[in-house]
């Protein structure tokens, strides 16, 4: 694994750790003001800062501190953008939660990597 790969698969740990506190803070601090997130409940598109945080808002008045948890992460980086894609198990705390599939992208701004794209769905059928 090269240190662009490295950098890239600790920040989304960090990212899933801090969706799993609430942490409101530590989530928005690795996205760009620009975000794009393809979320599973509407609407389907978010884009920016303030309408990324209003979802997640939702998504913690829903489930509160609970299950974000990161499986199967592939992580390729390049200098200046990255990909990643894996799945996660999220749920209420004490439960066992549901999957869900994760794509995420990435880009270098001013030596931070950070997460310009974020593709959240649930498996047909």
């Amino acid at each position: 694994m090269d240190e662009n790969e490295y950098v890239v698969r600790g920040l989304l740990e960090t990212w899933a750790r801090a969706v799993r506190k609430a942490d409101v803070d530590a989530v928005m601090a690795v996205h760009t003001v620009d975000v794009v997130l393809f979320d599973v409940p509407p609407p389907m598109t978010v884009t920016g800062m303030d309408a990324y945080l209003d979802q997640w808002r939702l998504f913690w008045d829903a489930q509160g501190e609970g299950v974000f948890d990161v499986s199967d992460l592939t992580v390729v980086a390049g200098d200046d953008v990255a990909y990643a894609h894996g799945l996660l198990r999220i749920g209420a705390a004490g439960t066992e939660g549901f999957r869900v599939r994760l794509t995420v992208g990435l880009r270098r701004v001013e030596e931070r990597w950070l997460i310009t794209h974020e593709h959240h769905s649930l498996p047909a059928g």
